[in-house]
């Protein structure tokens, strides 16, 4: 999870049992220069072979950028706001 606002959250436990699913929590503002470097290079490496995929919920043009702010401040979508900029 990652910018949330949320104090609490429902995992599917079931699920993540069945699969062997462990689960680490961490604030990445508080990992040293080291851990934040390892991180990105996975995160790079995994880019790259394309084995991260976004969830667009909604594309909206730049003259609706208000829209999509909204959209986003009330909860309203599951996945990325994207704004297309010519």
């Amino acid at each position: 999870m990652y910018g949330t606002s949320a104090s609490e959250t429902a995992l599917p436990g079931q699920w993540l049992l069945i699969n062997s699913i462990t689960l680490r929590f961490l604030l990445v503002y508080e990992l040293s220069a080291a851990d934040r470097a390892v991180g990105v290079n996975e995160l790079t490496e995994l880019l790259e072979r394309g084995r991260l995929i976004h969830t667009v919920a909604r594309r909206l043009p730049l003259e609706a950028i208000a829209e999509a702010h909204e959209i986003v401040e009330r909860g309203e979508v599951m996945g990325n706001v994207i704004v297309d900029i010519p």
